[in-house]
């Protein structure tokens, strides 16, 4: 639950709105949701519940909000007066191990005899 403070709830929203080609986008593992943070001010009340920039809304106050528009995302926001209650996932960009990183060999061509570099 956040708890609107002096100025706002800390973050700012972004995402496909209501005549966007975007609204037809059907959320995926890479993409949860069509609304996400495209901010949140640092000691805010969103950054002070752990939100982060870039994190996806999937809900608010439990209604699913994966496929909604950010004009009904906003609405929802502002109806819900100073107690607003937001699901959001963050998703981190898959880091890949040693092991699938492809083999690098290194190799030293000899030096012709007689040859000084």
């Amino acid at each position: 639950m956040l708890h609107k403070g002096k100025k706002g709830f800390g973050f700012v929203l972004r995402g496909a709105k209501a005549a966007s080609p975007l609204m037809e986008m059907i959320p995926s593992d890479k993409c949860p949701s069509l609304q996400y943070m495209d901010d949140v001010d640092p000691g805010g009340v969103a950054d002070m519940a752990g939100i982060n920039k870039g994190d996806f809304l999937l809900a608010i106050n439990a209604e699913d909000v994966t496929k909604a528009s950010h004009e009904t995302v906003v609405n929802l926001i502002r109806t819900s007066g100073d107690l607003v209650q937001l699901l959001v996932m963050t998703i981190t960009p898959e880091t890949p191990s040693a092991s699938t990183l492809p083999a690098r060999g290194f190799s030293t061509l000899p030096r012709k005899p007689g040859v000084v570099r």
